[in-house]
């Protein structure tokens, strides 16, 4: 799902900023879920 359409989806409103989460988005997402991942950080 592109970013815009999770923003519409989310019902908020106003400005948002998407970026890369990672080079395993989706196993990071799923980590974080979990409440595994908790904490990132910049390159």
């Amino acid at each position: 799902m592109k970013p815009e359409e999770m923003w519409k989806k989310s019902g908020l409103d106003g400005e948002y900023e998407a970026w890369a989460f990672g080079d395993d988005p989706d196993g990071l997402a799923e980590l974080v879920k979990k409440g595994i991942k908790t904490a990132t950080c910049s390159a």
